[in-house]
């Protein structure tokens, strides 16, 4: 009896430090998050302030270059309110969720974030995408002499530069999460290792 209490008691301090670990490195995740939505929002209002000041010079390149930047720039402002928003409602979610039923909280949040990885991967070639469409819209712009054409494809291919940037550093934040999640091994139940230790005898 009092080498199954010891093994009981060995157990639960495993699994404890194991939920303790697990509780930091997705706290740390959604650290990064909210950082993240600081940053989107920061440089939304930026490329706003920037692609009004480009819409109100008499020069058709900066006038062409203001409407990607400007509508990009919604998006960032949207993607920080959303995220500065939601993330301290998830952090404790998730804690609740690893101290009560750490198995049923791993296999949730693995495949959430296995969406997640997809969804940067796709991101990561849309926006690779339009850095090239921009890049060709601006030389055929320049070329057939639409400067307004010019002008958009600059702006497009500079935003969609900046958001793979900032999609590149979510992505390898979510990358090391997913290990975390990998390594997680919930406890076994007691019912369990009283069973297993009781067939070793």
């Amino acid at each position: 009896m009092r080498i199954w209490a010891a093994a009981l008691a060995l157990v639960g301090l495993a699994a404890s430090a194991a939920r303790a670990d697990m509780t930091a490195d997705m706290e740390r995740y959604f650290a990064g998050e909210k950082r993240e939505g600081w940053v989107f929002a920061g440089v939304g209002a930026l490329a706003a302030g920037g692609g009004v000041c480009l819409i109100m010079r008499d020069d058709p390149v900066a006038r062409g270059a203001s409407y990607p930047i400007l509508a990009v720039a919604a998006v960032q402002l949207g993607a920080g309110v959303v995220l500065l928003a939601r993330t301290d409602g998830q952090v404790s979610t998730r804690r609740r969720q690893i101290a009560e039923d750490g198995a049923a909280f791993k296999q949730r949040e693995s495949a959430r974030m296995s969406t997640v990885a997809t969804q940067f991967e796709v991101l990561k070639v849309s926006e690779i995408g339009l850095i090239v469409g921009g890049l060709g819209l601006a030389w055929w712009g320049r070329r057939e002499g639409h400067p307004r054409v010019h002008g958009a494809g600059l702006g497009l291919a500079a935003q969609a530069s900046l958001m793979l940037v900032l999609d590149l550093f979510a992505a390898e934040r979510a990358r090391r999460y997913r290990g975390a999640l990998d390594r997680f091994q919930p406890a076994a139940t007691a019912d369990g290792l009283v069973f297993s230790i009781g067939g070793a005898f």
